[in-house]
C-alpha cells in the first residue's frame, strides 16, 4: 500500500471515530413516524382524491406513515404502498412535499427482492438491495448493503453504499455505516471520495411512534436536493429493516430447497430497459 493510501485510510478512520455531536450541523432534518398510519378513511375520501389528482405518484393504496421537517420547518410527509407491502411483501415508501396548491413527489425507496436474494445467496449473508427513485429528474440510485465479513475479523454493523453525481459526470461514492453499541439505529454518512463524514443519522428508538434526526455537516451536500431525498427515504425505511431481513432469510431457505420465488410485477418493471423499442 502506498504512503498516500495509508494517509487517506488513517484520515477516514479518525473522522469515523469523531463524535458527531461536536460538529456543527448546517441542516437538521427530523423524520417522524406517526403512532398509526393515516388511512384514507381518516384523511377523508375528498382529501385522498385531491392528492391523487395533484400527483400520480400518490396511488390509491398509499397510507401516510409520517412527516419530515428541515430546520424545524415542516416540509411534507412520507407514505407506504400498503397493497405492495401486504400482498407482495415488498417495501415501497414515497416522499412528498406539500403546500396549499400542490403535492410534489420528491423521491421513493423501493425494495428489490430479486436483487436482494441474488446478493444474499451469493454471499451467504442477508444483503437487502433498494432503488431510490428521484421524482423530479427520474434518476435511479442503487442503495445496497455490502458484505463486510471480509473486511475485519470483528462483526461490523450494516454498511449501505450508493453513489451520487455531485457535478455533471463526476460522482462521489457514499455510504451509510451503522454505529454499533448505540441506543437506537445510528449511521454515519461517509464520503469515500474525501474521507469525510458528511452527515449523521440518529434513530430515537424509544420515541413514541418513532423518530429519526439527521444532521448534515457538509456545506455542498446540505444544498443537494437529491442527497437530502435519499437520506430521508432511507431513514423512513429503517422501521422495516428487521422485517425485511427476516423475510430474506426465509426466502433464502426456500430457494435452497428448490422452490421458485414469485416477484412483484411492479419490481420487474423497474428493470425494463427504458430505451427498448415498444412493439
Amino acid at each position: 500500500m502506498s504512503k498516500g493510501n495509508k494517509e487517506k485510510n488513517n484520515s477516514v478512520k479518525s473522522v469515523n471515530n469523531d463524535n458527531s455531536k461536536k460538529r456543527k450541523a448546517l441542516k437538521t432534518i427530523n423524520v417522524d413516524f406517526w403512532i398509526t398510519a393515516l388511512h384514507g378513511a381518516e384523511i377523508g375520501i375528498r382529501q385522498q382524491e385531491q392528492w391523487q389528482s395533484k400527483s400520480r405518484a400518490f396511488s390509491k393504496d398509499m397510507e401516510i406513515i409520517g412527516d419530515f421537517s428541515i430546520n424545524s420547518q415542516k416540509m411534507g410527509f412520507f407514505a407506504i404502498r400498503e397493497d405492495e407491502w401486504k400482498n407482495n411483501d415488498r417495501l415501497v415508501i414515497r416522499l412528498f412535499k406539500e403546500n396549499d396548491k400542490s403535492l410534489t413527489w420528491l423521491s421513493s425507496i423501493e425494495e428489490c427482492v430479486s436483487l436482494s436474494l441474488a446478493h444474499s445467496l451469493g454471499a451467504n449473508e442477508i444483503l437487502p438491495s433498494y432503488l431510490v427513485i428521484q421524482g423530479k429528474g427520474k434518476e435511479m440510485f442503487p442503495l445496497e448493503k455490502v458484505n463486510t465479513k471480509l473486511l475485519t475479523q470483528h462483526k461490523m454493523g450494516e454498511v449501505f453504499v450508493f453513489f451520487l453525481e455531485k457535478k455533471k459526470g463526476l460522482v462521489d461514492i457514499l455510504e451509510f455505516k451503522e454505529k454499533r453499541f448505540t441506543i437506537g439505529c445510528d449511521y454515519e454518512v461517509n464520503n469515500h471520495s474525501t474521507g469525510e463524514m458528511i452527515a449523521f443519522i440518529d434513530s430515537k428508538k424509544f420515541n413514541i411512534g418513532g423518530k429519526v434526526e439527521i444532521e448534515i455537516y457538509d456545506p455542498t451536500y446540505a444544498e443537494i436536493e437529491e442527497f437530502i431525498n435519499i437520506i430521508v427515504v432511507f431513514a423512513a425505511s429503517l422501521k422495516y429493516h428487521d422485517e425485511i431481513n427476516k423475510k430474506l432469510e426465509s426466502l433464502m431457505k426456500e430457494v435452497k430447497s428448490g422452490h421458485p420465488i414469485k416477484v412483484s410485477h411492479h419490481e420487474m418493471e423497474l428493470f425494463r430497459n427504458p430505451r427498448r423499442v415498444r412493439s
